[in-house]
């Protein structure tokens, strides 16, 4: 429990991380920020490591036990192919809350990000964030 608490685990394997990815952008989507999110979710977990997904939609034929379509979302008003996080859901905060994670990547731009953040800083789990723009 402390552990949990701390944000901190112990003997576990370095090879194996944990790594959390919350993102807008997965296919259904057909532009190249979510083939390229895809792409990155397949190759971590191809080189072992356990990546849980958060997003807006995902295609049920390539869904996982790991991936989490389930983030509260609206239909981007600009693009409406695309879906939009409007908040973080109470699966996505459990999930913040509860687990311990090596590290949390978040897809900008997304308007649940904030929320991240701030439950990581405040649970000290490092976080990567990566800026991505469709031209």
């Amino acid at each position: 429990l402390i552990a949990r608490v701390s944000g901190v685990q112990t003997n576990r394997p370095v090879q194996n991380r944990r790594i959390l990815v919350i993102t807008d952008y997965l296919p259904p989507q057909t532009h190249g920020i979510a083939i390229r999110c895809h792409a990155y979710v397949k190759h971590m977990r191809s080189l072992g490591h356990e990546v849980v997904v958060f997003c807006t939609a995902y295609e049920p034929n390539k869904e996982t036990s790991f991936d989490h379509p389930n983030i509260p979302c609206i239909v981007n008003p600009f693009n409406l192919k695309n879906r939009i996080g409007y908040n973080p859901g109470v699966k996505l905060a459990w999930y913040l809350g509860a687990h311990t994670w090596d590290i949390v990547h978040v897809f900008y731009p997304s308007l649940v990000g904030s929320f991240a953040l701030t439950t990581c800083a405040w649970r000290r789990i490092p976080v990567y964030c990566s800026h991505h723009v469709e031209m």
